[in-house]
């Protein structure tokens, strides 16, 4: 019985070693900020048209020397100015005895630009938990001890009797003096 119960223990205690688990956490935060700025520029064009004006002053008067006077003075009067497709032109017509104002004013051509900025800024936070259980082979457990010595306890009593007899004698000699 003694040999199976040797062969027998060290599978005991192996097999009934206690466990300790373990938790290991960790907390992981990530910030994510996200900026988008949207742009729409929309432009109008208008264009105006030409404009084409003739105008007259008249010079006649009922006396006839007096219109021989201004057709003589202004006989070869001509004036007039361009810039870029605008022009003015003053001509003195000597049938009708009068001015003639010619104005062009050149095609135009507004432009409005509209442009709209609009920003969109979006934040997340993301938290994460993890968490690593380890299970870990601490010690055998008390009651094996506490089996073994008292299966071993009349063992180990002689042995310790085997020791403490000669020191009782040593005490007792020294006690008698």
């Amino acid at each position: 019985m003694r040999t199976t119960l040797y062969i027998l223990l060290p599978f005991l205690l192996i097999g009934c070693l206690g466990t300790k688990k373990t938790t290991e956490r960790s907390n992981v935060t990530r910030q994510t900020e996200k900026s988008e700025m949207l742009r729409d520029s929309s432009r109008t064009k208008s264009i105006n048209r030409a404009i084409d004006n003739e105008y007259m002053i008249p010079l006649k008067s009922t006396d006839s020397l007096v219109n021989e006077l201004v057709r003589e003075a202004f006989s070869n009067f001509s004036a007039g100015a361009r810039s870029g497709s605008n022009s003015t032109r003053i001509v003195f017509d000597e049938d009708a005895l009068a001015f003639k104002i010619a104005s062009i004013v050149g095609e135009t051509s507004d432009i409005e630009t509209t442009t709209t900025t609009e920003t969109k800024m979006e934040r997340s936070f993301e938290q994460i938990l993890i968490e690593n259980t380890k299970k870990v082979i601490r010690m055998i457990p008390m009651w094996v001890w506490v089996a073994l010595l008292l299966w071993f306890a009349p063992q180990i009593m002689s042995r310790i009797r085997l020791l403490v007899n000669p020191l009782i004698g040593i005490l007792k000699k020294s006690n008698k003096r």
